[in-house]
């Protein structure tokens, strides 16, 4: 008021409706000194510092960079901090000092970790304890929870089918494994063609079993999950693989049969005994495979007692047994054979039944389950 108009040489303000300049600390403290120089009825040295003290009250500068500065906004919140940091500390990330000393009741503090100690074996016992007492990632596993009571209806569930199914692996397997027995009354010769044919059938036994595990497995997923295609599908797959296998091993053995055996022995009298045994064993392991997948499939149904009743009569009985009349007092109008030719034709044969037998219980339960015509 009354002092003549303001000229300002430091800065020139933006047109009308032009485009804005610079909006720097420097070029917004220009712009005000311009605006407000003749109002303030002062020479142009001390507006600037007028302006510029209200520049500094109104944090309009740039902050310097970090870490002198450090702006908080970004911490305000949890969820804003969890977000944005970039280190987590925890206790799970601390190590637990444990060290060895050779011994019995040993102790030794460590000289340059004050409060940690070197112990023996036994006497980490009580930290190994404390640590599953009390870290972290040991409580989802209720280790200290009191126990639940037995619940004795799912156990005797368990037990329905567990026990005949454990049963019926027994009789299996004793049915193969006695014949050893069996045979050793007839010499050496005899017992060593059988050692090396049953190891045959062993080795050849593993690719239908893995198989037959393998397709239980698919079938009781599907079963669960109620769809009865893929589970039918995966019975299907399961029979045509041990088929296909079971085949291929049977040839492959029928062709090499003459070169195995002297792989097993340098004597003549067991190679001349065992090559026609292995001929056994070609159409043992053909039953052999269809069998095991029988059983394993019909455990998906919850069925284990009737393979139990076909192992025991047919394996037992007409193998071990049958094997045993057929060797040292013969059998109808066959002679006693004398030799482990006999064990495995009858065991070979009631295999076979058994296979069938099986095959009839698995397919009658089949359409059962699946409503199928």
């Amino acid at each position: 008021r009354g002092c003549k108009p303001y000229r300002c040489h430091h800065a020139k303000a933006p047109a009308q409706g032009g485009k804005a300049g610079n909006n720097s600390p420097r070029a917004i403290i220009q712009k005000r000194v311009y605006q407000f120089g003749p109002a303030l009825g002062t020479s142009f040295r001390s507006a600037k510092r007028r302006v510029e003290a209200a520049v500094e009250s109104t944090h309009l500068q740039t902050p310097p960079a970090f870490p002198a500065s450090r702006p908080r906004r970004l911490r305000r919140d949890a969820y804003t901090r969890a977000l944005v940091r970039e280190h987590r500390l925890a206790t799970d990330d601390l190590i637990l000092p444990v060290f060895l000393l050779d011994g019995q009741g040993q102790t030794q503090d460590v000289a340059s970790m004050p409060g940690v100690q070197r112990r023996s074996l036994d006497g980490l016992f009580g930290v190994a304890a404390w640590m599953v007492r009390t870290h972290s990632l040991y409580k989802p596993y209720k280790i200290w929870a009191p126990l639940e009571e037995p619940r004795w209806a799912q156990i005797a569930g368990f037990a329905r089918l567990g026990a005949p199914g454990g049963l019926g692996i027994m009789v299996e397997v004793t049915s193969f494994t006695l014949m050893a027995l069996f045979i050793a009354r007839l010499g050496v010769v005899s017992s060593a063609a059988h050692q090396i044919a049953s190891n045959l059938a062993a080795v050849m036994y593993m690719v239908p079993l893995s198989i037959s595990i393998a397709a239980s497995s698919r079938v009781s997923y599907w079963r669960g999950a109620g769809n009865d295609a893929n589970a039918m599908a995966a019975i299907r797959l399961g029979f045509r693989m041990v088929v296909i296998t079971s085949i291929s091993l049977s040839v492959c053995l029928f062709f090499t049969r003459e070169w195995l055996a002297p792989l097993y022995s340098s004597n003549p009298a067991v190679i001349a005994m065992v090559v026609p045994l292995l001929g056994w064993v070609l159409l043992f392991h053909l039953f052999d495979g269809l069998q095991a997948l029988c059983v394993f499939v019909l455990r998906c149904f919850r069925v284990t007692v009737a393979p139990l009743v076909v192992y025991t009569v047919l394996l037992w009985g007409a193998g071990l047994g049958g094997g045993y009349l057929l060797a040292y007092h013969g059998l109808g109008p066959w002679p006693a054979q004398g030799t482990a030719n006999a064990f495995w034709m009858a065991s070979t044969f009631a295999l076979g039944s058994a296979s069938l037998v099986l095959l009839v219980i698995l397919r009658q339960v089949v359409k059962r389950a699946f409503r199928l015509p």
